[in-house]
């Protein structure tokens, strides 16, 4: 991931933190809102595109997740711009992010979709756990109870999606493979 600075108001909040502190909350808020807005649009251009017998079955269970991300996205937005800092574009954000970006041309089976989205959100809850450890560290709890929150969304979007990979797969419990 290439180093992208924050961006921030010129006038920052005065709510007890200094702006290292505010700095640094930002910087992982704003990874946290990459991951979300690029795992986002994946998921809702799978829904577009996904072809098989359960399309519609899949393309209601994608399109699902991508409204409930929107406003994981949208939440994370806000604390961004409580504290005082931009919110980053699109190029900004895939800068940003640490979960992988659709390749030009990737037109995957929805099988490898749903594993592709399973991956992505297992990644983001690795993610999400040392972020939640980082702002801890940082003593910002309204943050820390935020990440909380989204690490807990993360975890039902992918039970939902590895339930369809049990399925497929006849499993009844474990790890999926990846």
């Amino acid at each position: 991931m290439a180093q992208v600075q924050v961006q921030r108001e010129p006038v920052l909040p005065n709510i007890g933190l200094n702006e290292k502190v505010l700095s640094e909350t930002a910087f992982v808020l704003n990874t946290a809102s990459a991951d979300e807005v690029i795992l986002a649009l994946r998921t809702k251009n799978y829904a577009y595109n996904v072809v098989d017998p359960r399309a519609s079955m899949f393309c209601h269970l994608f399109n699902t997740q991508f409204k409930e991300q929107e406003i994981v996205a949208d939440k994370i937005a806000r604390h961004i711009r409580g504290l005082g800092y931009k919110v980053p574009n699109l190029s900004e954000k895939l800068r940003f992010a640490r979960i992988d970006v659709p390749k030009e041309g990737e037109w995957p089976d929805c099988n490898t979709m749903v594993t592709n989205l399973l991956n992505n959100h297992e990644t983001i809850i690795q993610h999400l756990c040392k972020d939640r450890e980082r702002i801890k560290d940082l003593g910002v709890k309204a943050v820390e109870d935020l990440i909380l929150e989204v690490e807990r969304c993360h975890m039902q979007w992918a039970w939902e999606l590895r339930t369809h990979i049990q399925t497929q797969t006849g499993g009844t419990g474990g790890k999926a493979q990846h």
